[in-house]
């Protein structure tokens, strides 16, 4: 087969072996241009994490102990405190007298005798019982809400919804969102994002809201993942987004505006 080839390109005059190799590139490069027209590139990256951020929200608290069962010290009553008795002390008895021969002596009334009131019969002092305080009753821990810290979590910066470009048989839907992460880095992702598939596509800011109308320049982020799905793109750190109207589905090599979407910034 090579040689027959050989053959016959040897007898072609130099006109017809330029045009043969022109035709031959052209060709390969029609292939390479359209080729991804009839296909589609999928992707579907989950958002991205910061690692250095963890969230503090589930952590549970600790419980302390419960208090409020803890029996309380009980005091003695001292109302039930029985009263010394003094009732029954014998009087001491005085000699009898009458059996002596009696000086006269003027009869002297003998004076009753005092009755000491026995102690049995009067009424007891009362002291009154001491009362015992109600216990201090401390809530439990574990019946207070928790404090829940919540971390802060991306910020989004600005956002547009896909246009498609002016081009016949393009088309271009989904959102493009600039988020900030909790370690301060900012990426640019695509969600529910499709675009016609095509060759050396890139995704681009421009200074424009709209890059196929009104001049202005590119920043070209980095090439297309897929037409279809969600997608992330880290932004340099000195990326100064105020510069920048929209977010561009651009080919590079034949300048053609896939789609694009004004940035309205949060």
């Amino acid at each position: 087969m090579l040689t027959i080839i050989r053959t016959n390109w040897t007898k072609l005059s130099p006109i017809a072996k330029v045009a043969g190799v022109i035709g031959i590139v052209a060709a390969l490069f029609a292939i390479w241009a359209f080729s991804p027209v009839l296909y589609n590139r999928q992707v579907a990256e989950p958002f991205p994490v910061s690692s250095n951020a963890p969230a503090m929200a589930d952590t549970a608290p600790t419980a302390m102990p419960a208090m409020a069962d803890a029996a309380p010290t009980a005091m003695p009553a001292m109302a039930d405190t029985a009263p010394t008795a003094m009732a029954d002390t014998a009087p001491t008895a005085m000699p009898a007298m009458a059996d002596a021969a009696p000086t006269t002596i003027p009869a002297t009334a003998v004076p009753a005798p005092t009755v000491m009131p026995t102690v049995a019969d009067a009424a007891p002092t009362v002291v009154p019982a001491t009362a015992v305080p109600a216990p201090t009753v401390v809530p439990t821990v574990a019946d207070a809400a928790p404090t829940v810290v919540v971390p802060i979590g991306p910020k989004a910066l600005g956002m547009g919804t896909f246009i498609a470009g002016k081009t016949a048989g393009d088309t271009a839907a989904g959102s493009a969102t600039i988020y900030q992460l909790e370690d301060g880095t900012r990426i640019l992702r695509l969600e529910d994002f499709s675009t016609t598939n095509g060759p050396d596509l890139v995704v681009a800011f421009h200074t424009a809201a709209n890059p196929e109308s009104d001049q202005g320049e590119y920043l070209v982020l980095a090439g297309l993942k897929g037409n279809q799905g969600d997608q992330n793109y880290e932004l340099p750190a000195d990326f100064e987004q105020s510069n920048y109207s929209s977010v561009v589905i651009w080919c590079r090599t034949f300048n053609i505006v896939f789609g694009y979407a004004p940035l309205t910034n949060s």
